[in-house]
């Protein structure tokens, strides 16, 4: 408990506030999977510093009989360990080449992550089902999509729907819509009245006194007398929200010239299609925003916890990197961010970033076992004996960190492995993107990770020679 119980505390509250920074989100669906995902981390923290401990007392009577009898059956563990030691010794072989490629390609994928931008679909929420796929395609094909956007036409309560002005106003929004490529099938009052008047008929008291007497499911299609309002709609097929988003737009900047034409009228842009393109773009904008947070107030409370700016600066990287690296496959892919991918982020960056912390742990560890008081004293100067052992304080942590991070690894990626059998693309993504930023963060650890602290260590040594010969 004295050993990894710190590193325990830490990383319970790093991991917290990632899934904590969901909660900023406008969505309640999400901010309560925050909120769960937030108290499940600080159940297992409690788990692991009280009930494991306790356990292990009351079942483990003779450590000594219990160590020499599962030793013979640590085999499986044992070639892991092995497995890190090679690492160990790559890494000290070429960690020059580690950090310097670590950092370009850490640099060259957080541009590609900033690139991003909000890419949603309603589609992405249905399940993906061939006969299912195929029946929408045909409805995008042959009937212009199987969703709505609409014009709310609000005039004042001294007039109708009917009257000259609001009449006009619903002719000029349905012309608004019918002018646009995306869409189709429009219908509203106007397209009534124009069909009246190929007929022959052009008086608006026929044509109030045949809405007068239709029934109300119909009348309600088109006009709304509680609340003094008609409807104009079109059919719009099945587009990303930045599509979307620039389609509204557009639609909006002619309503604005609309309502100086038409003084008291107000035109007002809805539908399911339209407004969750704009409310999705917000939301994940913001989960966007919440995971940058979270990644500065981890770095901070990393430097706190162990009191060093140096090591608050070497896990920016390390961190971002695993972040980062699963962007830059979102803009290959052209995926774009989508619910599922900003959550995957968040989640698998608080899972990731308690490997960085148990490995620092580790290695302030290993530092004392071997430098004892030269740990602390050693501020500044940097002599070759001291640099020699922190270079085998580097070696020990990964050999002992491996098979904690490899496995560890390996077990929420058999876990998360499951979402790749949804029907949902959504789901899908989510364990996908979350298996890569967990991959790429086991990488990070081993091999970045290390490399950055040797080259820091290599870079303060040559600091204080020069100085020193100055």
């Amino acid at each position: 408990m004295l050993t990894i119980g710190p590193a325990c505390v830490l990383t319970s509250i790093t991991t917290t506030i990632a899934l904590l920074s969901m909660t900023i989100t406008d969505s309640a669906v999400i901010r309560t999977f925050g909120i769960t995902a937030a108290m499940g981390t600080l159940a297992a923290f409690v788990a692991v510093i009280l009930v494991i401990p306790t356990l292990s007392m009351l079942m483990i009577r003779d450590e000594k009989n219990y160590r020499s009898d599962e030793n013979n059956s640590w085999t499986a563990l044992q070639k892991i360990e092995d497995l890190s030691r090679s690492f160990a010794d790559w890494t000290f072989k070429w960690w020059r080449d580690l950090a310097v490629v670590g950092l370009v390609v850490c640099g060259f994928f957080s541009i590609l992550h900033y690139q991003l931008a909000p890419k949603y679909q309603l589609r992405d929420e249905i399940p993906n089902i061939p006969a299912l796929t195929k029946a929408m395609n045909l409805v995008d094909d042959k009937l212009g999509g199987g969703d709505y956007i609409h014009i709310l036409v609000n005039h004042p309560k001294d007039k109708t729907a009917t009257s000259k002005d609001v009449l006009a106003s619903i002719g000029e929004a349905h012309r608004l819509l019918g002018n646009l490529p995306q869409v189709s099938d429009v219908n509203s009052l106007e397209k009534t009245r124009l069909w009246f008047r190929n007929n022959g008929i052009d008086n608006p008291a026929y044509l109030k006194n045949y809405i007068d007497k239709m029934p109300d499911y119909l009348r309600q299609r088109l006009i709304n007398k509680d609340r003094n309002a008609a409807i104009v709609s079109a059919k719009i097929a099945n587009m990303p929200s930045p599509e979307i988003a620039r389609l509204v737009k557009n639609i909006k900047e002619n309503l604005k010239n609309m309502e100086e034409e038409f003084p008291g009228i107000k035109f007002t842009i809805s539908g399911l299609s339209t407004v969750s393109a704009l409310q999705s773009t917000n939301i994940i904008s913001q989960l966007n925003q919440g995971l940058l947070l979270a990644i500065v107030v981890v770095v901070f409370l990393i430097g706190i916890a162990f009191r060093s700016v140096r090591v608050a600066l070497i896990s920016i990287p390390t961190n971002l990197l695993p972040i980062v690296a699963a962007g830059a496959v979102l803009h290959f892919t052209d995926s774009g961010l989508q619910f599922a991918s900003i959550l995957g982020l968040t989640v698998a960056f608080g899972l990731a970033v308690d490997d960085s912390i148990h490995f620092f742990n580790r290695h302030r560890i290993e530092r004392h076992l071997l430098l004892g008081a030269a740990a602390d004293s050693a501020v500044g100067h940097l002599p070759q004996d001291i640099f020699d052992k922190e270079i085998q304080c580097v070696k020990n942590t990964i050999t002992h960190m491996g098979p904690v991070l490899i496995l560890t690894t390996l077990i929420l990626i058999c876990g998360l492995a499951v979402t790749v059998l949804s029907n949902l693309s959504v789901t899908r993504l989510f364990g996908e993107l979350s298996m890569a930023t967990l991959t790429a963060a086991l990488l990070a650890d081993l091999f970045f990770l290390p490399a950055i602290i040797l080259a820091t260590l290599y870079l303060m040594q040559t600091y204080f020679s020069l100085r020193k010969s100055s």
